[in-house]
């Protein structure tokens, strides 16, 4: 979280960041100061960590998100040679058009025998046009509310707090046309949690929203029955979508091929228990485990803190159930936007349910010593689709050889002295390169 804000206490945060970002009341206020004055963007965001881990569909992204971030440095330390800089390599297509799947836009046409969907041109929002990120957006933006509130609330007051200042609201607007307010309120995180339990949400999402109509039509408005509670409520649905999808082998989910290769099907919860196991290298994975096969205090938490957040946070007291404590981000980190404040001066808390649960892949060490490693492969390759060129603008250091070589562009823990980096002994222990003494190539420590 970047925050930004004008007070005294932020200002006054800036100034202890200068002098010692080291010092722990600097790092415990600061902290504090997210929660307490940016309570409301904190929920949000932890509401797409629950999302993560409980919704098939986004775990096993997240699986593949994975390869794609460590696939250069994996490919480079695999194929040692001589590569000239820039850095040229290319995202396999499927991946690439895989990874964009959540920003290409529909428009459903509600018709007497069904929803029609229809892809919308790249790049044009417009009335009616929406995307899965809006699934996920407003699903996280609906938990924040009942949070805020510690309520369920009403369709007409959900309303009146999304125009209190700008947030996500194209998926309730549509639904809210045809099913009214309060429906649309309690369908939209029904409907898109049944979707991610498929490889297909946006077709699951309006497959589900056409039954709700289509039973409505019927005589039996499934929203509307008080004898139907939410949990039972995804499961018709999801039942639905069992006849109308069938079952993926889970076989075929795995993080060796791209999303658009996944055949269409819906993810049983056998099957969201396999890939928990099989990809225990995700930080989020402690939390989806805890979740399906943890203590009595832990097991379902996040499940039921999506469908009832207004039990898990108190309005008054601003204060949330100690049973979420062990869902808490695997990882948080904390920036000011103020151009006084210091590179290196970000505050990174790690969850104590990671810094207490062993890695089950290296011995002896914790998922906090791997979700280390995690954030510096990171940093170093999210510049990598974009191309690595140019200075590292955030770095002062300009006689460091890596410097000038766009490299490090994506690197963000800036040392004070630049022979104290730790960026290039992490580049040639992950690629088995390192950079040529004229700083034009990279060159193989192990050349064959």
């Amino acid at each position: 979280m970047t925050l930004r804000e004008t007070d005294r206490g932020f200002s006054t945060l800036v100034e202890a960041a200068s002098n010692n970002p080291r010092d722990q009341s600097y790092k415990t206020a600061l902290f504090g100061y997210a929660w307490d004055r940016h309570r409301s963007l904190v929920i949000h965001e932890w509401a797409h960590v629950l999302q993560l881990l409980s919704y098939p569909l986004l775990f096993l992204r997240a699986a593949r998100a994975g390869r794609v971030m460590s696939g250069p440095a994996v490919y480079l330390a695999a194929h040692p040679g001589h590569y000239s800089l820039p850095l040229q390599l290319e995202l396999d297509e499927r991946w690439r058009l895989s990874s964009m799947l959540g920003t290409i836009g529909f428009r459903a046409d509600v018709a007497e025998d069904g929803v029609k969907l229809s892809p919308v041109e790249s790049g044009v929002v417009a009335r009616g046009t929406l995307t899965e990120r809006d699934l996920i957006e407003e699903d996280a933006t609906v938990f924040q509310y009942r949070a805020e509130i510690a309520g369920r609330g009403t369709g007409r007051a959900y309303r009146n707090w999304l125009r209190e200042r700008p947030r996500y609201t194209r998926l309730f607007a549509f639904l809210a046309r045809h099913f009214g307010d309060d429906r649309a309120l309690r369908a939209l995180p029904v409907l898109v949690r049944v979707a991610y339990r498929t490889t297909r949400p946006i077709e699951s999402f309006f497959k589900s929203f056409g039954t709700l109509i289509g039973e409505r039509r019927s005589g039996w408005d499934l929203i509307a029955d008080q004898d139907l509670d939410d949990e039972t409520l995804e499961e018709v649905l999801f039942g639905n979508l069992r006849e109308h999808l069938g079952s993926v082998d889970v076989s075929e989910l795995t993080m060796g091929k791209p999303e658009l290769d996944d055949p269409a099907g819906i993810i049983d919860d056998q099957s969201f228990e396999t890939l928990a196991a099989h990809y225990q290298q995700l930080p989020i994975a402690p939390l989806t485990q805890i979740n399906l096969h943890g203590s009595e205090n832990q097991r379902g938490i996040a499940t039921e803190a999506l469908r009832a957040p207004w039990r898990f946070f108190n309005r008054w007291s601003r204060e949330f159930d100690h049973s979420l404590v062990d869902y808490l981000p695997p990882a948080i980190t904390v920036a000011l936007d103020d151009p006084n404040f210091p590179f290196g001066s970000s505050l990174l808390v790690i969850s104590p349910l990671l810094n207490r649960t062993e890695f089950p892949l290296i011995k002896g060490h914790t998922y906090a010593d791997w979700l280390n490693a995690v954030l510096k492969a990171r940093m170093l390759w999210r510049g990598f689709p974009e191309g690595m060129t140019g200075d590292n603008a955030r770095c002062p250091h300009a006689t460091c050889a890596y410097h000038p070589s766009g490299l490090c562009q994506g690197w963000m823990t800036i040392p004070a002295q630049a022979a104290d980096c730790e960026f290039p002994e992490f580049f040639t222990a992950t690629t088995k390169h390192t950079l040529s003494i004229d700083g034009g190539a990279l060159e193989s420590m192990n050349p064959t």
